[in-house]
């Protein structure tokens, strides 16, 4: 009986606080600019949700950084259910893998309901030469790299969905990451760049008016609005991953403001006006309530994992084959110079005793970690190398100027100071440790081998012309 009248209590006191929200506007924000997709997704569901949403649902664009920018911001934001977020299954499970955000998965946030399946195409101008997607590829091949594709930013769907065509055609197309589509699409329109990954909803109308070819659908089979296009597992590639668009709310938003927007939203769904706009524009209307989204965000969080992986290790792999070759010609470098100085013998060892043995292990480590990086296989999961990064060169220059600076400066400073500062510069530069831990661990090392070697053994340690 207790229990029963606590319940009671609990719903009485949720039910007023549901009947009064919304008591103003709501704020939702769309991550990428006006114009594009989701942008006219968001603003059909808001428009469609006046029947029955007490309050208007005002559209904003928080663009930048392939959606991370606003999706940030709507996570963050009071969770009281007047900022809301609309995002697309992407920006919510790759791009966490891919730099550091405030939301991971989906117990980081609200999902609120499922709203819109989209295809994906690749388009060309219409004036372009080649009228087929076999022709636009063979005539990529023969200019490898110069064939430029824009997608609506780094980890989308669309850029995966570039990465696999690349690996599984085998060739070398050049991304262009834009802050979205509707700045891709004028790219394309300029002649800026060679060919767009799109949604059907942002091609169509150009399509329509004689400015835009469609040449391939990444879907299962043709798409009715193009059927001319070949789907992409008519020519034996199968590359099928999908968008969708939901709608999020921040961590802690009341269950009952969640209940009552996912209400309205679904109520839009099913609107005469909604259905038609999804039909004419190529949106799937697919629904899935609070739970079934979460369950969904999670699969996709894993598979999308592997797919950000993937999409990054042709990257990856140069950048750690360049890091490599540094660090082995670095310690050939130090192995070398260091038999300047008198070996002696291991019962009266001389000032090259120590930085021998040194450069022996230096070589064998460094040997070990090239023979590991040249046999990843970069293009696993038909992605293609891509480009070494910037910040692969910084770390492999950065490493090859420690090994260097550690045998020019071990005269002139000593052993202790030159192995504490290269086991912190190789701790925090190739082994990503944070400054702490690296000082802390260079500092330990420095000290243990000093000890060690020049205590212990009597191995003679240069101890710098500084402190002579």
């Amino acid at each position: 009986m207790i229990r029963a009248l606590a319940v009671l209590i609990v719903l009485l006191a949720a039910a007023p606080a549901a009947a009064e929200y919304p008591e103003r506007s709501v704020t939702l924000i769309c991550p990428f600019p006006a114009g594009g997709a989701m942008d006219t997704v968001a603003r059909a569901l808001g428009e469609a949700m006046k029947k029955t949403f007490p309050k208007p649902v005002v559209v904003l664009n928080r663009p930048g950084a392939a959606g991370t920018i606003g999706n940030a911001e709507a996570v963050q934001a009071r969770p009281d259910g007047y900022t809301l977020g609309i995002s697309a299954v992407a920006v919510l499970t790759v791009q966490p893998h891919l730099t550091d955000l405030p939301y991971k998965g989906p117990d980081t946030y609200a999902p609120v309901i499922k709203l819109v399946n989209l295809a994906i195409v690749l388009a060309v101008r219409a004036d372009a030469p080649w009228k087929s997607a076999q022709e636009f590829l063979a005539a990529a091949r023969q200019a490898p790299g110069k064939f430029r594709v824009s997608s609506p930013g780094v980890g989308t769907i669309l850029h995966l969905n570039l990465e696999e065509l690349k690996g599984r055609a085998g060739v070398d197309l050049t991304h262009v990451p834009f802050a979205g589509n509707a700045e891709a699409l004028p790219a394309l329109l300029g002649g800026h760049v060679e060919a767009s990954m799109l949604h059907p909803s942002e091609v169509l109308p150009h399509v329509q008016a004689g400015k835009a070819r469609v040449l391939l659908a990444f879907e299962p089979r043709r798409l009715p609005l193009f059927p001319d296009a070949p789907a992409a597992r008519e020519l034996g590639w199968d590359i099928t991953m999908g968008v969708y668009y939901l709608l999020i709310a921040p961590k802690g938003t009341p269950a009952a403001v969640v209940q009552a927007v996912h209400d309205a939203a679904k109520r839009a769904q099913e609107d005469p006006a909604f259905v038609t706009f999804a039909k004419t524009r190529g949106f799937d209307i697919d629904y899935a309530g609070p739970d079934g989204m979460t369950q969904q965000l999670w699969t996709h969080s894993g598979a999308t994992r592997r797919s950000s992986s993937d999409s990054a290790s042709g990257s990856r792999a140069m950048g750690e084959r360049v890091i490599a070759l540094a660090f082995l010609a670095g310690s050939g470098l130090y192995l070398a110079l260091s038999f300047a100085f008198p070996f002696g013998s291991t019962a009266r060892p001389g000032p090259g005793y120590f930085p021998v043995a040194v450069g022996v292990f230096l070589c064998l480590v460094a040997a070990a970690f090239t023979l590991v990086a040249f046999r990843r296989q970069a293009g696993e999961g038909g992605v293609t190398m891509a480009p070494t990064s910037r910040s692969a060169q910084a770390r492999a220059g950065a490493m090859a100027a420690g090994l260097v600076g550690f045998v020019l400066l071990l005269p002139w400073i000593g052993y202790p100071l030159a192995a504490f500062g290269f086991v912190a510069l190789l701790l925090r530069r190739l082994g990503g440790a944070g400054w702490p831990v690296a000082l802390g661990t260079a500092a330990a090392s420095a000290a243990l081998s000093y000890w060690v070697f020049a205590v212990l053994l009597s191995v003679p340690l240069p101890r710098g012309v500084l402190f002579e």
